[in-house]
């Protein structure tokens, strides 16, 4: 939470925070208002890192009054891949600027969601409600607790000290605290496959599974504030319903550790991979009538409380009325405002007059409030008129402006189009200008070599044919003499 503060040497692991829970819990408790009281039966709910400070409070406070654990997406040890995203959460808390605190929740936020609510829902709209509640931790608070959370003390050793039941609510594509946490809480432990049979004490669980990513109370905010409903006001008591039929809609109870895919889920997948028309309208025939059924038991436990809950109240009112009777007029006058004058004569003189002088006073703020409305009223209506007539002029003087700029911008494009243009055409003809020139060269070069290769090779051909000419009279001459 943001402006706790902290000691330098202190590590905020879940032992820090089950230790500062505790003394919490025994202030307000010892603090004479009695806002909470240890000895009467209470649930603990814990999400996320808050589940292994929920559990380690459980493991070593032992308290008997601690009806239950509820845990949403409950971080049951320091897993590599949990470690890893809070490595890299406290080397980008590091390089963050302090001008910056959007910096971390936005990197932080990418771990929260699954794909199925962002496709439905916008990155921006969904990190706008996440922090719609303001919580300024620091950029110091965030790397203390990126740094206490890699220091966590591993509560599986620990799940077999609890003696109440746990409820371990995870979601299905939670990347932060990933699914197999939720069978760290059934090893060691009775695992149920109600919600109802796990709350009847002891060392028991059940696993609920639901569609969504690691901010359940966000992606799925009416099932999960539904389910904490029921289990608060002891819906799940009394098994009301068969196991097949304890959930409602995508929430599932589990049985065996290794279920991670509820039925609904495969469900889903089987209506994906059919074809036929007639196998998806009977699923939703069942799942309508399973949901009505849910439905109907929910409402039915709903007016029974609202019963209890007027019946109390009527016995209550009666309570009071007999004391109401049995008061002295005079002090409860004194002490009520809104009791019946006519029963008590004696103040009926002096309650008269009051009502007067309230009858009197209330008109003169009538008075008083509709001619400051009238003002008020008239006020706004110039100050709109007078807004109207700027907004028409700023948005007149706007368009001149820019008719003006645009005029300009192609005044300066057109200069810039004809400049590129000459410079274009002064350049391809230079580069025609050098290619004729070099080509005139190379023919030149060309007929002058060959000149002088023909030239050689005449002289060799005139050589050859002097030689043989002279070696034949030599040859006549000597067979002459």
């Amino acid at each position: 939470q943001a402006f706790t503060t902290f000691t330098d040497d202190a590590i905020l692991n879940n032992k820090f925070h089950a230790e500062c829970l505790s003394r919490l819990l025994k202030h307000v408790k010892g603090n004479g208002r009695e806002n909470f009281n240890l000895d009467e039966p209470f649930f603990l709910l814990g999400h996320g890192s808050g589940a292994a400070i929920a559990t380690y409070y459980s493991a070593v406070q032992r308290l008997t009054t601690l009806k239950g654990l509820v845990l949403v997406n409950g971080l049951s040890h320091v897993d590599s891949h949990y470690a890893s995203v809070f490595h890299d959460c406290r080397n980008v808390f590091e390089c963050s600027p302090e001008s910056r605190p959007d910096l971390p929740i936005y990197f932080y936020a990418r771990f929260l969601f699954s794909p199925g609510y962002l496709s439905k829902t916008s990155s921006s709209l969904a990190l706008n409600i996440y922090t719609a509640v303001h919580n300024p931790i620091t950029l110091r608070g965030r790397k203390r607790l990126c740094q206490g959370v890699l220091n966590h003390v591993d509560t599986r050793p620990l799940l077999k000290d609890i003696a109440s039941p746990i409820i371990s609510v995870h979601g299905e594509n939670a990347t932060l605290v990933r699914a197999f946490h939720a069978s760290e809480y059934i090893k060691g432990r009775t695992s149920c496959p109600t919600i109802a049979q796990a709350l009847k004490g002891g060392n028991r669980t059940a696993v609920v599974l639901m569609k969504g990513g690691h901010e359940l109370f966000q992606e799925r905010k009416e099932r999960v504030a539904l389910l904490l409903e029921q289990i608060v006001t002891g819906y799940h008591d009394k098994n009301r319903l068969p196991p097949e039929n304890s959930t409602e809609n995508s929430i599932v109870a589990l049985a065996a550790v290794t279920q991670i895919v509820s039925e609904q889920t495969n469900r889903e997948e089987f209506r994906q991979k059919g074809k036929e028309f007639e196998d998806k309208f009977f699923d939703q025939v069942i799942d309508e009538g399973r949901e009505e059924r849910l439905r109907s038991s929910w409402n039915v436990y709903q007016e029974q409380i609202t019963n209890r809950q007027e019946a109390t109240n009527q016995m209550q009112s009666q309570y009071r009325e007999k004391e109401f009777k049995n008061e002295n007029p005079t002090k409860l006058a004194r002490d009520r405002a809104d009791f019946d004058r006519n029963e008590y004569p004696e103040v009926k003189e002096y309650m008269a007059w009051r009502i007067r002088r309230h009858k009197k006073r209330l008109a003169a703020f009538d008075r008083s409030a509709r001619i400051i409305q009238c003002a008020l009223r008239v006020f706004m209506a110039k100050t709109m008129i007078s807004r109207l007539k700027k907004q028409m002029a700023a948005t007149r003087i706007q368009s001149y402006i820019r008719g003006i700029l645009g005029r300009n911008v192609f005044k300066d494009k057109k200069k810039e189009m004809w400049a590129a243009m000459l410079v274009q055409r002064a350049i391809r003809g230079h580069k025609g200008r050098n290619i004729s020139y070099n080509k005139r060269m190379e023919r030149k070069a060309q007929i002058s070599v060959a000149r002088i290769m023909r030239g050689l090779i005449s002289r060799r051909r005139f050589c050859a044919i002097l030689k043989k000419r002279e070696f034949g009279a030599t040859k006549f001459q000597s067979t002459w003499r």
